[in-house]
């Protein structure tokens, strides 16, 4: 539900906030209602943890993480429990459980805020709680900040995650080597960097036998394969996951599959492939409950058609994804899409579009801490600066650009 429904009826949104951020105290009419509307008891809403919660608890946490199911009632139990006072260990229990139970379902912002409470109130590290809490929290929230197109940081959470790796079970391991393989790919570190951390996922997931993963993974190898050029190994790749007996009733999984073949095809430039694969994929999203996934698709379809200067649909799949974007702007800038945007402005010759949208991106680098990417994007914008004559803003975005080579320098200082 959202507030306004969750209220609807009974009080104002305003009036919520103030109870949940303990400004107010809710009337008996209140609760009573909510409770009603949310098929509960009174008491749960109103009363301390029960006797016996952690224990109850434990067992709630262990049967999500590895079944990603939870009564309605635990659920609504843990929602307002996390915001009564409790020892780190619950704390961190209940939070690995709301952050993923919102990031499986695709509800980036409501996940996105339950880790940023986290935050607030759990501590780096506590001898009093295991290593395995601590291992699962940072592996969900190095996940869900990769959604949130915050890599950095994702980066920061999953490094973490190797000082807590004795407490992890193999299927553990598979999914967080997977987890940094893709972050790592991602950030434009070195290319075998990503393949060497899928390459250890794969060897758990060979012992684990999950078809469904294990595709997902040797489909995830095969891109990685062919951006360092090595398309044998991709093309393998590619044949030893199709002959998985993975569940292709799933659409969604379906989907990630088709999107993994094509960006394969794509990283070759066979675009015909490429985009028929594409295309199955947008097909097998549309409609269903991660169709914000297809932004994905539709920027690598912007690639492709750039390349083959197709103006109309470059625009035609640039309106579509960000449009589907537009859905989680709350949750995260996606920054691919700007840039994506600046290089089309700049090949039209619209050059104050491209110079705005540049500069645009340049400020969310910094604000995210993206050193690549920003010293890489200033070099580009001087070197369009040069190449027009005006050689103060060249100099002064080369000058930006060398200054992240300093070992003390920080994005945050200085302007654009």
């Amino acid at each position: 539900m959202t507030q306004g429904e969750l209220v609807q009826g009974i009080a104002s949104i305003a009036y919520l906030s103030k109870v949940e951020n303990n400004q107010t105290l809710p009337t008996d009419r209140f609760v009573r209602k909510i409770a009603e509307r949310l098929q509960v008891e009174p008491a749960l809403l109103t009363e301390e943890a029960p006797e016996g919660f952690e224990a109850s608890l434990e067992e709630i946490y262990e049967r999500f993480w590895r079944q990603d199911e939870i009564a309605e009632e635990d659920l609504a139990l843990i929602q307002v429990q996390v915001n009564e006072p409790h020892g780190n260990r619950a704390l961190l229990m209940m939070f690995t459980v709301l952050i993923r139970h919102a990031y499986i379902r695709f509800r980036l912002q409501e996940a996105k805020a339950r880790f940023e409470q986290s935050v607030r109130v759990i501590p780096s590290y506590d001898p009093s709680a295991e290593d395995r809490l601590y291992f699962r929290y940072c592996l969900n929230a190095g996940k869900l900040l990769a959604d949130l197109h915050l890599l950095p940081q994702a980066n920061e959470y999953l490094m973490r995650c190797e000082t807590y790796l004795s407490e992890a079970d193999d299927q553990e391991r598979a999914k967080y080597y997977f987890s940094l393989s893709i972050v790592k790919q991602q950030l434009g570190e070195d290319k075998f960097v990503s393949l060497h951390y899928s390459g250890k996922s794969l060897a758990y997931q060979r012992k684990l036998g999950n078809p469904d993963r294990l595709a997902m993974v040797l489909y995830a190898r095969a891109i990685q394969f062919q951006l360092v050029g090595q398309s044998k190994d991709a093309m393998d790749c590619l044949s030893e996951a199709s002959a998985c007996d993975w569940d292709r009733e799933n659409r969604n999984l379906r989907a990630v599959f088709e999107y993994g073949i094509g960006r394969v095809y794509q990283a070759g430039k066979d675009y015909g492939q490429a985009v028929s694969r594409f295309e199955t994929a947008l097909e097998l999203y549309a409609g269903g409950a991660f169709e914000e996934k297809s932004v994905q698709v539709h920027k690598r379809l912007v690639e492709i058609y750039i390349e083959q200067k197709d103006w109309l649909r470059v625009e035609e799949h640039l309106g579509q994804a960000r449009r589907l974007a537009e859905r989680n702007k709350e949750a995260y800038y996606d920054m691919e899409l700007d840039i994506l945007q600046a290089g089309v402005c700049k090949l039209q010759a619209r050059e104050a579009a491209y110079e705005k949208a540049m500069k645009k991106v340049l400020e969310q680098c910094r604000e995210r801490r993206l050193h690549d990417h920003f010293r890489n994007l200033s070099t580009e914008l001087g070197s369009y600066y040069y190449e027009k004559g005006a050689y103060k803003k060249a100099a002064f975005y080369y000058h930006q650009a060398a200054k992240t080579a300093l070992p003390d320098w920080s994005l945050r200082g200085g302007g654009l």
